[in-house]
């Protein structure tokens, strides 16, 4: 069994909680992204609202891998 200090343990846990909060607002994008896709399929859309939507999913997107990137795991434990 690894011995951490203290120290680790609380840059562990701080990286836990931002990576939570991370994970929290991923799930919100991605809650919107399901709604705009139910959304177009269920309705009859120009072409011009086709194109708006299929615009915002890629910058909802973009924001699920950004935060993604931002707060993955900075380290793997060797265990």
């Amino acid at each position: 069994m690894n011995s951490y200090s203290e120290e680790y343990l609380r840059q562990k846990l701080e990286w836990t909680k931002k990576r939570m909060k991370a994970l929290d607002e991923i799930e919100t994008r991605l809650r919107k992204m399901r709604g705009l896709a139910e959304y177009a399929r269920d309705n009859e859309l120009s072409q011009d609202k086709k194109q708006e939507i299929n615009d915002r999913l890629q910058r909802l997107q973009s924001e699920v891998n950004e935060l993604d990137e931002k707060t993955r795991m900075p380290w793997v434990d060797n265990q």
